[in-house]
Parts: C-alpha cells; sequence; structure tokens
C-alpha cells in the first residue's frame, strides 16, 4: 500500500515539475515566436497531462452529495449576485464595448482553447488532489505546489515577460493579475478538495469565458476589477466553508439560510466604499500625503479626504486643495484667487512648510478636488509602495 502512495506522490511530483518547465518554455519562447498558437498549444498540452493523470494515478469518480449540492448552489449565487452588481454599477459608471467579435464562428475561435485550458486544469487538479488527500506533509505539499502551478498557468495567458520594465508597471501587473489569481486558485483548491470539482469549474467556466460572449462591460477601471477579483473568491470561501463546517458537524444537514449573516452584508458594503474612496469613483476620494510640505497640519503618512469641485465658486484662499503639475498629485494651501485679463479665475498656492509659493499659475481644469478633512497615519501604505518603486 505505501509503495503505491509513494509511486503516486512521485508521479504528482514529477507532472507538475513538467508543468513549471512548460511555463517557462511558455513565457520565454511560444508567446515570443508562436503567439498566434500559444494558447492552443497549452490547452492540447493541458489535454494530454491530465489525460496521463488520469490513467497513471486513477480518476475517482465524483458523486453528488447533499453537501456538494449546497455547495455548488452557494457558489452560482454568488457569482449570479455578483455579475448583478457589476452590470448596475455600469449604469452609473458606463460601459466598454468588448473588443472580441462576436459572431458564431469567431466566438467558438476566440473561446475553444480558453474552454479546453479550464476545464482540463480543474479536473487536473481534481486528480491530484484526490489522489493526495490524506494528512501527510508531503500530501499538503503537494497540494500547494499544485496551487502554486495552476496560478502560473493561469497568469501566463495574461503577461509577457517584457511588460517587467518598471517598478510601477510591477505593481500593476502584481495587483491586477498576481494577487486576483492567488486568492481565485486558493478558493478553488478549498472547493475542490472538500467537495469535488464541479463548483470550482462553474466559478471558472463563467468568470474566466464571460469576456468572449457578452458585448459590453462595465468600465469599473483596472483598481476596482481586481479589487472585485480578490473579494469575490473570499467571500466565496468564506460561505462555503460555513456550509461545509456545518455538514461536518452534523450541526444541521439542510441548507441553512443562516449561512449569510448581517455582518457579511456589512463587510462587503464597508470593502466597497473603500474601494470607491481609494479609486476615486465617487465625488469624494482619499489620497496619501508623500512629502512633509504641509507639515504641522498634514504630515507624511496622513491621508486626506478630497471633494471633488465642479465650479470656481468651491474654492477659496486659505483652502487645502489638490491639484496636478507634471503627472503628480500636489496638496498645498490656496493664497490668492485672482482674475486674470481674460477673466479666468487663477489660483495661486503654497505648502505650509514651504518658504516660497509654489510659482505656479492653476486653473480649475487643473484642480483634482478641495481637502475637507485630515485622517491621520492610514497613507503609510501607500507612501511605502511609492518609496519602493522609486
Amino acid at each position: 500500500m505505501n509503495e503505491v502512495k509513494n509511486r503516486k506522490k512521485t508521479l504528482s511530483i514529477c507532472m507538475l515539475a513538467y508543468l513549471v518547465i512548460y511555463i517557462v518554455f511558455y513565457l520565454t519562447v511560444l508567446i515570443n515566436h508562436y503567439l498566434k498558437y500559444a494558447e492552443t498549444i497549452t490547452a492540447a498540452n493541458l489535454i494530454v497531462v491530465t489525460f496521463i493523470a488520469s490513467v497513471a494515478l486513477g480518476y475517482h469518480k465524483d458523486k453528488l452529495t447533499y453537501l456538494k449540492k449546497n455547495v455548488l448552489r452557494l457558489v452560482i449565487i454568488q457569482v449570479l449576485f455578483y455579475f448583478g452588481l457589476l452590470y448596475i454599477s455600469g449604469f452609473a459608471f458606463g460601459f466598454l464595448k468588448n473588443a472580441y467579435s462576436l459572431s458564431p464562428l469567431m466566438i467558438i475561435n476566440n473561446i475553444l482553447a480558453p474552454v479546453f485550458v479550464v476545464i482540463a486544469s480543474e479536473i487536473f487538479r481534481y486528480i491530484i488532489i484526490s489522489n493526495n488527500r490524506e494528512k501527510e506533509s508531503t500530501n499538503k505539499a503537494i497540494i500547494i505546489l499544485l496551487t502554486f502551478v495552476l496560478i502560473l498557468i493561469d497568469i501566463s495567458s495574461k503577461i509577457r515577460l517584457d511588460m517587467f520594465t518598471s517598478g510601477i508597471r510591477v505593481f500593476r501587473i502584481v495587483t491586477s493579475v498576481f494577487l486576483p489569481s492567488i486568492a481565485k486558485n486558493l478558493m478553488l483548491t478549498y472547493l475542490t478538495y472538500h467537495v469535488g470539482y464541479r463548483a470550482s469549474l462553474i466559478y471558472r467556466l463563467v468568470l474566466d469565458l464571460y469576456v468572449y460572449l457578452v458585448p459590453i462591460f462595465p468600465d469599473l477601471g483596472e483598481y476596482v476589477t481586481s479589487m472585485l477579483g480578490l473579494v469575490l473568491p473570499f467571500l466565496v470561501y468564506q460561505y462555503s466553508s460555513r456550509e461545509i463546517r456545518e455538514y461536518t458537524n452534523g450541526a444541521d444537514y439542510k441548507y441553512n439560510v443562516n449561512t449569510f449573516r448581517p455582518t457579511d452584508l456589512i463587510l462587503v458594503g464597508v470593502t466597497a466604499i473603500l474601494i470607491c474612496l481609494i479609486s476615486g469613483v465617487f465625488p469624494l476620494y482619499l489620497l496619501g500625503i508623500a512629502t512633509g510640505s504641509m507639515h504641522p497640519e498634514i504630515k507624511v503618512g496622513d491621508a486626506v479626504l478630497v471633494n471633488k469641485v465642479k465650479s470656481d465658486d468651491e474654492i477659496n484662499k486659505g483652502d487645502v486643495i489638490v491639484y496636478e503639475h507634471n503627472g503628480l498629485n500636489i496638496v498645498h494651501r490656496v493664497t490668492s484667487k485672482e482674475k486674470n485679463n481674460e477673466g479666468k479665475i487663477i489660483y495661486r498656492t503654497k505648502g505650509d512648510a514651504n518658504n516660497g509659493d509654489d510659482g505656479l499659475n492653476i486653473t480649475l481644469d487643473e484642480i483634482n478636488g478641495k481637502v475637507i478633512v485630515k485622517v491621520p497615519f492610514i497613507g503609510y501604505p501607500s507612501v511605502w509602495i511609492s518609496e519602493i518603486l522609486k
């Protein structure tokens, strides 16, 4: 028996190691010389590896139990709720037209390889996990390695090595590609380990492939979209884990509506507000302070809540405003407000800690808002990131 287990562990590690080598080959050779066929080759490769895994390790039939039905229902409800909120928000922030052609032949052409990648990946995940379920350190390491490999496969289709040319670009790739993929795959591995591949497969088929099928997308911006890519897997994990624990502990074998708690709605609401404040979707937004030019009233590491302005009547001498200069947001105080010869309002500004004014004639078009309140210390994370990326 131990010999069979050891053989399965060895085979699992070998297949995962092969996929790591393939990903390196994909990123360094395939997408540089055979980009047109890269995703198709990846799909074919995953199908072959999954077939070999099913033959070499054995495929355990995934029987649909009461728990699996409930978790699948939870996943579907949350995905539908996510899309409902996503597209309702589009009426407030606008929509973007899909860049993919939606003719039947082009849909088939665009979606065929991604469909096989998703299906093969999730079945492969299930085969490796179902053959390494026993609570041993080696099995845990294999499942961790599996998740890592599937993250690499997921992100490899969205990045190229020549994208990593600056600190800012690296930061954007990490936040918009790496972190959502990590959150998604950790959640999918958890679901597959506890309830099989069905919920994971449905989640990925919908979330990964809808981009090839819908005519418009909500224009939420890269940052908000990335944050939603972190929040949704977390919520799916939260609800699913409660259902799994309740079933496992034998508290109640029926679907429990109390799985959805008021505290979760509060968490979602607070998260949504913070996302919108940081991203600038609301008329109010948060901005971290990275310099001491407004010391002592506003210090390095503080954040300011800024109210966007639409007219000169909203700004007076003595107000602290945010204006843009050379691609940077400057937070300084208005020292004068006058009309020029053309009748246009011109503002002069100065940092409280500076000896002289900024030497700029600022117009309303350059002003991003007026500071209404200071929030101490919470701007430090953005300051640290800026320092790292310099």
